[in-house]
């Protein structure tokens, strides 16, 4: 077969796909138009026919083939992309609790199999988990990807590994150029979309400050309180150590005019008081917030330890 483009299209078109094709049996005018084409988990043979049920076109000779199916390599099966978890967040946890408390635990001391007693006490509860707390689907293939990503840079993510799969086997530099254009693609696409979720994040914590822990969730993959925090010199480890570093934080930059005794020893506190000309405590308004903008150098951490 000459080189053309549409052996090219052919060539990347077996490369591409994995496959092999089998049929080496030239017609009348030795060239081969019929392909049979298969993976490498199928052994195939094609023969001749001897006895061929029709008289033979002299551009198709009548062919044999036998199939077989090779196990020696494990075959994965695809699984499912979802889970079901339960929701607690929507959970009727009143109703729960009650339902906890109203259970008569006194039949595990009866049992002497510890795990016979567990299977019991997990029973049970996941029972009422089933009566007061709903079920959501939670996508497995998204998770471990950050919450930017969109679909569009998941399937370049997906097709740039099946091509560098594919240069690893066959060393053909079309496979290494579209790893080199989709990483090119994936780096501008992710970083956009990172901006754009920082902006959104940004904008939402504004109107609830609920948000803020979502978005440290989220950049920290996590759905709990962090286990160890800095807060100046000192490392807070236990959760409520941690909530009440952010407390003393913030108190120590605002405070309530209307609560007396307004601590206003805090350096931070002194700061704000002499760009605002306030030397009592401090009262937060628009441009008062504006004129402390102003002075701050974008990109660069604070007296409060904040970026």
């Amino acid at each position: 077969m000459k080189t053309s483009n549409l052996f090219n299209l052919y060539s990347n078109f077996i490369s591409l796909n994995s496959i092999r094709q089998h049929n080496r049996i030239t017609n009348t005018y030795t060239r081969i138009l019929d392909l049979f084409l298969s993976t490498d988990h199928f052994n195939v043979v094609c023969q001749q026919s001897q006895f061929p049920l029709v008289p033979e076109d002299p551009h198709h000779p009548a062919l044999n083939s036998s199939v077989s199916l090779s196990l020696q390599e494990n075959i994965s099966v695809k699984q499912k992309s979802e889970v079901i978890k339960f929701n607690f967040y929507k959970a009727n946890l009143q109703d729960l609790y009650a339902a906890v408390s109203s259970v008569q635990w006194s039949f595990i001391e009866s049992i002497e199999d510890v795990d016979v007693a567990c299977d019991y006490l997990y029973k049970i509860i996941f029972d009422l988990f089933d009566q007061h707390v709903p079920k959501c689907s939670v996508n497995t293939k998204r998770a471990k990807y950050p919450a930017w990503f969109t679909k569009s840079i998941i399937d370049k993510i997906n097709e740039k590994k099946k091509h560098w799969n594919l240069y690893r086997k066959n060393k053909e530099l079309y496979h290494i150029n579209k790893v080199k254009n989709l990483r090119r693609a994936i780096c501008s696409e992710s970083r956009n979309e990172y901006l754009r979720f920082v902006n959104n994040s940004e904008n939402s914590i504004k109107y609830d400050p609920k948000k803020f822990w979502s978005f440290v969730k989220t950049k920290t993959k996590s759905h709990v309180i962090l286990n160890e925090m800095t807060y100046g010199d000192d490392v807070v480890t236990s959760p409520q150590e941690i909530v009440n570093a952010f407390a003393y934080n913030f108190s120590t930059v605002f405070c309530d005019n209307n609560v007396p005794g307004c601590d206003n020893n805090s350096d931070m506190n002194t700061n704000i008081c002499d760009i605002c000309g306030d030397n009592n405590c401090v009262s937060i308004s628009l441009q008062k917030v504006c004129n402390i903008t102003s002075v701050l150098h974008l990109f660069s951490i604070n007296d409060d330890d904040i970026l």
